[in-house]
């Protein structure tokens, strides 16, 4: 089930009081919105875990380096041999994007 990021933030902030259980924040939800999907407790559970964790109601994206270390020494190596190389020829001979 997909939520807006407002409904997201929405949903948060009816659990937020403490006083409605996950299945009461749907209810209230769902009479608020009856045309959108009922959210089930384990989703309303997941958004506001992900809230707590991240302080965000949005995926977050997966952060990996682009390239790695063994990469960034060769192209380090490749100016110092030649200060006067393209950064594109360096990229191609490498293998990497520019």
């Amino acid at each position: 089930m997909s939520f807006t990021i407002e409904e997201k933030v929405e949903l948060v902030l009816l659990r937020s009081d403490g006083y409605l259980s996950y299945n009461e924040v749907s209810d209230v939800f769902h009479e608020k919105h009856p045309n959108r999907p009922k959210p089930t407790a384990s989703a309303i559970q997941k958004i506001i875990q992900t809230f707590i964790s991240t302080g965000s109601v949005m995926k977050q994206k997966h952060q990996r380096p682009v390239w790695s270390e063994a990469d960034e020494i060769n192209v380090l190596a490749a100016f110092s041999h030649n200060p006067r190389t393209s950064i594109r020829v360096v990229a191609t001979n490498s293998g990497i994007s520019k």
